[in-house]
């Protein structure tokens, strides 16, 4: 959007990101239009809203779960007799 408005940071533990090689790594995107373009953070759930302001949050995930994609997407849950610290980021951080 061209003016004079100064952008609005993404709340805390989210960012815009996009996929520029269509290859599955993300790099954080600058000139985003709208609020609903930030997405939480690997490790975080959350659901971001707005269009000028951002509204919502994005929470770490708690022990026992984890979350290995950004987005808005809920954290999932370890295996049966398995456990994690917060803020797990993958299927490995489930420990026997």
């Amino acid at each position: 959007v061209v003016g004079t408005e100064p952008c609005k940071a993404c709340p805390d533990n989210s960012g815009t990101w996009t996929d520029l090689l269509n290859s599955s790594t993300l790099f954080e995107m600058t000139g985003s239009t709208r609020a609903e373009q930030c997405l939480c953070d690997i490790a975080y759930f959350g659901t971001v809203a707005g269009t000028h302001t951002a509204s919502g949050s994005c929470t770490a995930c708690p022990v026992n779960t984890y979350k290995a994609l950004v987005g808005t997407e809920s954290c999932q849950a370890c295996p049966s007799n398995s456990n994690s610290p917060q803020l797990s980021d993958g299927a490995d951080d489930c420990l026997w």
